[in-house]
């Protein structure tokens, strides 16, 4: 009778030799073993996986994981204390997708292209060099020296008001500006004296600091470097033909006496009245000229 008990026993040893665990796909000799190994990240890791239907990783697949997810941790801690900066743009970013967008942006490409003009006009502008010989006695001070450039002198015929690049004529840098900027003089048939009124122009930006458009009524400038970029991204590369400008100095420019002789102008307190008899009249007169009066006819009895 005992032996029959003890036979099962025997049995059931040689049919289960160990733990099983189900996710991992591995057999532990114990039961504790296979407890302790549950509670790892490895086998939460497969769990994860088995319910996403996927293979389980084995030990070895794991550690590997863990490495990369370590250095590319580390590496994200290192980003956070950096600033991306724009050399162009002169803006600075936290992040790196923050200045990967703004490198692929419409406005950073923009400036790009000014910059890149401004650079041809560095690199067009002419330099000389002092001679300072008499005066020191050094010759390595005196190279020193020497060494050290001199700004050209500006001319509104030739520069560009706005991006500042060089021209062969004047009449090349008005193709130009017209082109690039979108600049024009108006009213052109009256014009008499375009280049004193470029070289006019080019005196508010170069000494007095004024956007052509805004024409002192924004911001005040401290450079006509700060003048010209604010004119460039405001898109104000455009003369302010109104009441902001001084008649007198625009008058040196322009001459209107051919549109004076083509109206005669009749002794009246509020109306012009043409050569072909069309009577102009102020608009604070419309509500007047805009009545339709009804003739009163007088009967006699």
């Amino acid at each position: 009778m005992a032996a029959a008990l003890s036979t099962p026993v025997t049995l059931m040893s040689t049919r289960n030799p160990g733990f099983t665990c189900i996710a991992c796909r591995i057999v532990f000799p114990t039961s504790e073993r296979q407890r302790n190994h549950c509670r790892t990240d490895w086998h939460k890791y497969n769990l994860k996986r088995k319910i996403a239907d996927l293979p389980p990783v084995n030990a070895e697949q794991f550690a590997q994981k863990v490495l990369a997810q370590q250095a590319q941790n580390r590496e994200a801690e290192e980003r956070e204390g950096l600033i991306y900066e724009c050399a162009t743009c002169r803006k600075s970013y936290l992040s790196e997708n923050a200045y990967h967008n703004h490198m692929q942006s419409k406005k950073h490409r923009e400036m790009e292209v000014k910059s890149e003009i401004l650079g041809m006009h560095r690199h067009h502008q002419p330099t000389r060099r002092q001679q300072l010989a008499p005066l020191f006695s050094d010759q390595s001070d005196q190279s020193d020296l020497e060494d050290e450039p001199v700004i050209a002198k500006f001319d509104p015929l030739r520069l560009c008001l706005f991006c500042l690049f060089p021209s062969n004529d004047f009449d090349g840098n008005i193709a130009h500006m017209t082109t690039v900027h979108g600049f024009f003089l108006p009213d052109v048939e009256y014009l008499c004296n375009s280049k004193g009124l470029v070289a006019y122009l080019a005196d508010k930006i170069q000494h007095e600091h004024l956007c052509l458009y805004c024409n002192g009524r924004g911001k005040e400038w401290r450079s006509a470097q700060a003048a010209r970029a604010h004119m460039l991204d405001k898109g104000h590369c455009k003369m302010a033909y109104d009441d902001t400008e001084d008649p007198e100095d625009l008058l040196n420019y322009y001459d209107f006496e051919p549109l004076q002789e083509r109206t005669s102008a009749v002794p009246t307190e509020d109306e012009l009245v043409l050569e072909n008899g069309t009577r102009l009249g102020h608009r604070q007169n419309v509500r007047f000229f805009k009545q339709r009066l009804r003739k009163h006819v007088t009967t006699f009895y």
